[in-house]
């Protein structure tokens, strides 16, 4: 019974889980950037400046490399190379040769094999193949080699199943990626791969860098956060004059204690008195 094996390739693609920010439109699904496989079969899958990311408005064109493909020479047609979503990003659940139906456990966008091809899909055969001719993707070499270039849409595309009913697919909700199968009816599990693509808003920017800048930031902002001495209650040290009181502080008015001006008037006045009672007294005695 073969196993499910990931295999790492150099860039492939990056971390897919949730939502960073920082014009990245990463959706929920896959949390490595591994191709899946049976074989050990991978594609490499970059854009122009070398990332693993397309445009979410579209007009990214990817370049793939695959490696560790079965070759079979003068063997009966070769690989599709599209994009879209699979129903089982871990697993091969969605594979023909496991069961899998287009529109049901895979979708991808509908493309011509004939000269009106918009580079959505590729048909890479075998080499020697009989149906050569119609390889628009070119073939795959006798040490399972391969590479190709893939026409990203946006981030939203209509696909179709077998009957021609259209569904929509959205890959900032879902995971889309690059997938593989065998061309024309023959089902060859060796050669089913799926490998993840990310969405961004700037595919000049490498995702990894914006993770890790995105890590490094504090969460909130210090200098909006409130000073100690803000928070605490100022001391006026107004002086209460009675019932009217909260009304003189609310209006702003300060209300000076003059309690310690009345001292030096009461001693003056109690000298005065002294000094007649003692010219009054000295002016007795001299009647007498």
């Amino acid at each position: 019974m073969n196993t499910v094996r990931k295999t790492v390739t150099a860039a492939a693609s990056v971390v897919l889980s949730g939502s960073l920010g920082l014009g990245l439109a990463i959706p929920a699904g896959a949390d490595e950037s591994d191709t899946v496989s049976v074989s050990g079969a991978s594609v490499e899958a970059l854009n122009e400046s070398g990332f693993p990311t397309a445009a979410i408005d579209g007009g990214t064109v990817l370049t793939l490399k695959g490696s560790d493909f079965q070759a079979i020479k003068n063997g009966a047609g070769g690989i599709y190379v599209v994009f879209g979503w699979v129903s089982d990003t871990d697993g091969l659940s969605w594979a023909p040769s496991n069961g899998g139906q287009t529109g049901e456990n895979y979708r991808y966008v509908p493309d011509a094999e004939d000269e009106t091809n918009q580079g959505h899909s590729r048909y890479i055969a075998f080499e020697g193949s009989k149906t050569a001719a119609a390889a628009n993707g070119g073939f795959i070499a006798e040490d399972g080699t391969w590479e190709t270039e893939l026409a990203m849409p946006s981030a939203t595309f209509e696909s179709m199943d077998r009957d021609g009913n259209p569904t929509d697919v959205d890959c900032l909700k879902d995971t889309c990626g690059v997938i593989t199968f065998g061309a024309h009816g023959v089902k060859n599990g060796n050669n089913e791969t799926f490998t993840p693509i990310t969405f961004v808003a700037d595919t000049t920017v490498d995702p990894a860098d914006v993770v890790a800048e995105q890590a490094e930031e504090p969460i909130g902002d210090e200098s909006e956060q409130p000073s100690e001495s803000a928070s605490e209650p100022a001391d006026t040290h107004t002086q209460e004059t009675g019932p009217n009181s909260s009304d003189s502080s609310q209006s702003g008015v300060e209300v000076e204690d003059t309690s310690s001006n009345n001292v030096p008037t009461i001693v003056g006045v109690g000298v005065g008195l002294l000094v007649i009672a003692g010219f009054a007294f000295w002016a007795t005695k001299r009647r007498k």
